[in-house]
């Protein structure tokens, strides 16, 4: 499951790794928490927003961290009135922080797609 979605965790995340912004060309991204997430951080984080995606209500806030490496976050729904294509939609705000004290917060809209994945709407 977590395979699938993957790309979309990247982009939720609100920054990549370093071999993936540069392949995506998302250079953007650099100067974020995730820089510093490990793979247990990235796997918390996306078991996260996953479960609010496929079962978070307007107002749920789920939160992740990793004590070894001190980093984490919140995912929180801001709304999932919203459908398209009679697909549920979710506003997500997600939060994150790195053990260094770097924060970011960003807001987004996550729609299902007709084949089951998960895709961003709106920024």
């Amino acid at each position: 499951m977590f395979g699938k979605t993957l790309k979309l965790t990247f982009l939720v995340l609100g920054a990549g790794w370093a071999a993936t912004a540069a392949a995506q060309n998302l250079g953007f991204m650099y100067d974020s928490p995730s820089q510093y997430f490990n793979d247990q951080d990235r796997k918390l984080f996306e078991e996260t927003v996953l479960g609010l995606l496929d079962n978070g209500k307007s107002g749920e806030q789920r939160k992740w961290r990793n004590d070894a490496s001190r980093n984490g976050g919140a995912v929180t729904v801001t709304n999932s009135a919203r459908k398209l294509d009679g697909n549920p939609c979710r506003h997500l705000k997600v939060s994150n922080y790195a053990y260094n004290g770097l924060k970011a917060t960003s807001t987004l809209e996550v729609c299902k797609k007709p084949d089951g994945r998960w895709a961003i709407v709106g920024v």
